[in-house]
């Protein structure tokens, strides 16, 4: 009976053992998405900003921004917001709506356009 108590002492403790080690893992996984899903999020949102400053400065050759300018974006914010606290999901989605209305509304190769700024 003392042998019994003892062994299942110890299957109890290495289960904890195992659980926490299963907890830091799912953390750290966590953690690299989120990190993941920010750096691309931000590469997205410049790279957007970019074709809407090459568009209003007239550095593309099409007058329309092409079908799908923003989409790359968009599917980052997305992932982004299912990562991100409240604050950081709503600053994403500002910066996001910003560069989106920026190419969106400026007018091609008009840099001296008031809207431009």
């Amino acid at each position: 009976m003392i042998m019994q108590r003892w062994s299942d002492r110890r299957e109890t403790v290495t289960g904890e053992r195992e659980r926490e080690g299963w907890a830091r893992e799912d953390e750290a996984r966590t953690f690299e998405h989120r990190r993941q899903a920010y750096v691309e999020f931000y590469e997205a949102v410049k790279a957007l900003a970019r074709t809407a400053y090459d568009h209003c400065y007239g550095f593309t050759e099409e007058p329309e921004l092409e079908e799908g300018w923003q989409s790359d974006a968009f599917a980052k914010l997305a992932q982004l917001q299912f990562y991100a606290d409240r604050a950081v999901a709503a600053a994403a989605s500002a910066a996001y709506g910003a560069a989106w209305s920026w190419g969106q509304y400026g007018v091609h190769d008009a840099p001296d356009d008031p809207s431009f700024y």
